[in-house]
């Protein structure tokens, strides 16, 4: 679909742009939401950001990444579209949600919560 826009002013291209660019932000926003919504909290999830496998519990939200505790301890904010869901050999009694563990005010509070069940799951 050809636009011609060789008649437009300078302030009308300096307009569009800045209208094609809010337009592209919307797109990677919708495509950002749709692959987040796939996911929870406490889910178990792995990616690969340096030809590593690593993998880890989804424990925040953001409006672009999601924040994932790895099973070493670390916190990475990945995009969710590397998210793969990952599925444990482990029986399923033994899966522990700590949704409400990333709601806790009290940010220690919150962080031993964290830490005990990623200690829980190195030795689980």
């Amino acid at each position: 679909m050809p636009i011609n826009i060789d008649h437009l002013s300078k302030d009308e291209l300096l307009d569009l742009n800045r209208r094609v660019i809010a337009r592209l932000q919307l797109l990677d926003q919708q495509s950002t939401w749709q692959s987040m919504v796939k996911f929870n909290i406490g889910q178990r999830v792995s990616f690969d950001p340096d030809g590593r496998m690593r993998s880890g519990v989804v424990i925040k939200f953001n409006p672009k990444t999601v924040v994932v505790m790895t099973d070493d301890g670390h916190r990475w904010k990945v995009s969710p579209q590397f998210l793969r869901h990952l599925v444990d050999a482990q029986a399923p009694g033994n899966i522990t949600v700590i949704k409400s563990a990333s709601y806790v005010k009290n940010r220690s509070l919150r962080d031993a919560c964290l830490s005990a069940l990623c200690s829980e799951a190195r030795t689980g």
